[in-house]
């Protein structure tokens, strides 16, 4: 069997010519490899330096077709969308000509175009959507607004494959989770979670894009009004355009911190071992999966009741759900958190290890051999 799997995702040239990726999709894709013949990746190749959270292939199998970047939030990136759609299309063709079938990660720019193109042109294809936003935001953005509507109604006729579960769920709509974790880094998580000590100094991360949406600027500001002396050290791992704006601020804020920058995922594994709680105070999310990392190395995740997340994170049970998204919000939860003695903060944990079971790629890769490929 051969598969392809068209996607957004950003490549890069290292300074030695190896082909890297993001490291989260190369990951799932090395690992669903080895069940096919062939796997193509349609993906975007960025000029410039990787980022460290960049990994390469490592099954001989998967070929990589390049596709141009597109999309951004001024006119020449929106208008790049059409720009590129001519070659976009024509790389799909020749690619899934050649294929048994195929996933389309969306919702994103292109998703506009080839799902009404795919169900003119290609109306017998087999293929199956993983959508990996929030299935049930509000108001999205007007294209992705579109990309949900067409799945939604079902116009491709095809299995979409989403985050957590919905009211009034279609039966071609599957809810999947979203594979981060090897055996071995369960089995890790296992041995550190008996180690992992809630007596002393609270230790935090924060780990995403540094943008207001993802919250890092509630972040600082809670850790700016926190006297609590149990408050141990912050690790900050990510990056963006505002970075030293945020690194000014947590300075002047006297807050024991670090920012890290992007890391390679073994380096984010540490940071989850050596921490005890993990800040996510999001305005949007699919289902993010550090959350998921972070509860298989015992640490207690703290996240806005946004998207899927209240479904898998259980308030008090096996993390803490933000009442307000804001500073407030997260200093309400750490206050809550050193309230609660070490054996109740233990027993947390050792409920999020458990939740994390459903987020491995064995899984995965199974359901999607029994509840997606079988049914095309």
């Amino acid at each position: 069997m051969k598969l392809a799997i068209i996607s957004h995702t950003e490549h890069y040239l290292s300074n030695d010519g190896t082909l890297v990726g993001w490291g989260p999709t190369v990951r799932e894709i090395n690992h669903l490899a080895p069940h096919f013949e062939k796997v193509y990746h349609v993906a975007c190749l960025h000029a410039g330096t990787p980022p460290p959270s960049s990994m390469k292939y490592t099954e001989p199998n998967i070929e990589f077709v390049q596709i141009p970047p597109f999309g951004g939030n001024n006119i020449r990136g929106k208008l790049s969308v059409l720009t590129t759609m001519p070659v976009i299309i024509k790389q799909v063709s020749r690619i899934i000509d050649q294929v048994d079938f195929f996933q389309l990660r969306l919702p994103t720019g292109f998703g506009n175009y080839l799902l009404p193109w795919l169900k003119i042109f290609r109306p017998k294809a087999k293929f199956w959507v993983k959508y990996a936003g929030n299935w049930a935001q509000e108001n999205p953005p007007l294209g992705y607004a579109f990309q949900r509507w067409w799945l939604k109604n079902n116009f491709s006729e095809c299995k979409v494959t989403v985050n957590g579960r919905w009211p009034h769920q279609p039966d071609h709509v599957i809810s999947f989770e979203n594979p981060c974790l090897t055996e071995q880094e369960r089995n890790e998580g296992r041995e550190i979670l008996k180690l992992k000590d809630f007596s002393g100094y609270l230790d935090f991360a924060f780990i995403g894009q540094f943008t207001e949406q993802k919250g890092i600027g509630r972040v600082i500001e809670a850790f700016k009004l926190l006297k609590e002396p149990r408050i141990g050290f912050l690790h900050i791992v990510g990056d963006g355009v505002d970075r030293g704006r945020y690194e000014k601020l947590a300075l002047e804020a006297g807050i024991r911190c670090k920012f890290y920058g992007f890391l390679p995922k073994d380096n984010v594994n540490k940071i989850l071992i050596k921490s005890h709680v993990l800040l996510l105070p999001s305005e949007s999310e699919g289902f993010p999966k550090v959350v998921a990392e972070a509860a298989n190395f015992g640490c207690l995740p703290v996240v806005s009741a946004v998207s899927s997340l209240p479904q898998y994170i259980k308030d008090n049970e096996n993390g803490f759900l933000m009442s307000s998204i804001n500073a407030n919000g997260i200093i309400y939860c750490i206050k809550d958190i050193i309230s609660k003695t070490p054996s109740e903060l233990k027993a947390m944990a050792i409920n999020a290890y458990k939740m994390s079971d459903t987020f491995t790629y064995d899984l995965y890769v199974k359901r999607i051999k029994t509840e997606i490929i079988r049914m095309l």
